[in-house]
């Protein structure tokens, strides 16, 4: 969603909108006087730009665990074992 005179009008500025947005809890006035946008263009951009990030990062498989039992699942097939980590191994 590209135009000739677009607000993001490169990949990069449409990356740093949508991790302020999502990162820092901006306002979406806040967001739009940051980038000099509408807060209803800045809406549109969001949700535009939301959907494309998650489906990146779940092509990925790195979309957050939205419960306890896959964020446990997740950490335990993270986590070295004792024998790939001098650290742990010298602390059993």
């Amino acid at each position: 969603m590209s135009y000739a005179n677009s607000p993001l009008p490169t990949t990069e500025d449409k990356m740093v909108f949508i991790l302020t947005y999502v990162r820092q809890n901006v306002t979406q006035a806040t967001l739009g006087c940051m980038f000099q946008m509408s807060q209803s263009n800045v809406s549109t951009w969001a949700n535009v730009l939301h959907t494309v990030l998650n489906q990146a990062l779940g092509a990925q498989n790195l979309l957050p665990a939205r419960d306890a039992a896959t964020l446990a699942q997740r950490l335990r097939d993270a986590s070295p074992s004792a024998d790939d980590s001098p650290f742990l191994s010298m602390m059993a």
